[in-house]
């Protein structure tokens, strides 16, 4: 039996400079059921999706210590975007 992972995301489709966006905000699959091409193709199906719908560009974030999901995404195709990620500190 395959384990299948839950995927969790969010897609916005945002007017900006004319161009559509979409991000995938997060998504994971299992260690266990890894190297098996699920990510792909779960990617794949998102990013489809997102095409289908108008999206131009499609986003998402990596956290910096994260290589592995790093070389996964750019595996996929993403590069680095014009744009740097902030945050603010409430505690």
């Amino acid at each position: 039996m395959i384990l299948v992972c839950a995927v969790l995301w969010i897609a916005t489709l945002l007017l900006l400079a004319r161009v559509v966006l979409s991000w995938l905000e997060f998504f994971g699959v299992d260690p266990a059921a890894r190297e098996r091409g699920i990510g792909r193709r779960l990617t794949d199906a998102l990013l489809a999706g997102f095409k289908k719908r108008g999206a131009h560009v499609a986003r998402t974030m990596v956290r910096t210590q994260d290589a592995e999901i790093a070389r996964f995404v750019a595996a996929m195709g993403f590069v680095p975007a014009p744009v740097s990620a902030l945050e603010k500190r409430l505690a």
